[in-house]
């Protein structure tokens, strides 16, 4: 059995903010867009891209059938931080993310559930542009 520890108010974070590709979900979303080492408009017929489909194990298959699926600790990241009780129960939540394809990355967090809500009710605050992740947090208000 794991050990909870009880966080007071003032040790929760104000705002914990989500990069995707390589921390809560793999593949990048621009590699479902390589075919044959060429990195490919999304626009074209055979790109990788939505519509996204969940299946099972709740991972998502792009319309190539590549397979997108969350990296093993984030439901239980997602447990402290979303459900009543958790550790980091209260945190403000966001996406911040440099993605290639802003559009792939808010379909993939409709697509993605968690406790039967989408992940783009879960984290509600997004941000998608080149540039620093600092400069992103300001812009979600988290700082």
């Amino acid at each position: 059995s794991r050990l909870r520890v009880r966080a007071t108010r003032r040790d929760i974070p104000r705002c914990v903010a989500f990069d995707l590709d390589g921390l809560l979900w793999r593949p990048s979303l621009a590699q479902l867009g390589v075919a044959n080492d060429l990195a490919l408009h999304c626009s074209w017929p055979n790109t990788g891209g939505p519509p996204f489909t969940r299946i099972s194990d709740n991972s998502l298959r792009d319309r190539r059938g590549e397979r997108v699926a969350l990296f093993e600790g984030v439901h239980e990241a997602l447990e402290e931080l979303v459900i009543p009780g958790g550790r980091w129960y209260g945190a403000k939540l966001a996406v911040a993310s440099c993605c290639q394809e802003p559009a792939w990355a808010k379909a993939c967090l409709k697509a993605f559930r968690f406790n039967g809500r989408s992940l783009s009710e879960i984290l509600p605050l997004q941000h998608f542009a080149r540039g620093s992740k600092r400069l992103h947090l300001r812009l979600q208000h988290c700082e």
